[in-house]
């Protein structure tokens, strides 16, 4: 199993976890979408491998996206997010550290304005 893969696995564990009934994607479905849903996204990888051994910096993007009301239902998220990250992921014949947030991006989507969206994004280490 690849590190990305095995990491993509292992924020779903863990935010399935942690979200209790809110929906969690890495693909949405065709058709609609919940009124509130997490979304796994794009990931960038650096490979700081040495001599002495592997190692890779995972940089991850998470969406919190609302239709309807404002912010307030997607920063619970966001909070319950960030929290459930604090500790170190468990992936197979890996070692990952805890995720660092880095930063976070909030607006309003759609032309109404009706849909909200938080980005977040945080930096993950994983070695052999």
């Amino acid at each position: 199993m690849t590190q990305s893969l095995a990491l993509q696995q292992a924020l779903y564990t863990r935010l399935t976890a942690a979200l209790d009934g809110v929906d969690i994607y890495d693909a949405l479905p065709s058709g609609p979408v919940p009124a509130l849903y997490v979304a796994l996204g794009p990931e960038e990888v650096e490979d700081l491998s040495t001599h002495e051994g592997a190692l890779t910096i995972h940089e991850v993007k998470i969406s919190v996206i609302a239709t309807g009301g404002g912010f307030g239902s997607a920063k619970t998220i966001t909070t319950a997010i960030t929290e459930a990250l604090a500790a170190p992921l468990t992936l197979p014949s890996f070692t990952a550290s805890p995720a660092q947030f880095l930063r976070a991006s909030a607006k309003g989507t759609s032309a109404s304005g009706a849909e909200r969206r938080i980005d977040l994004f945080f930096r993950i280490r994983i070695e052999p």
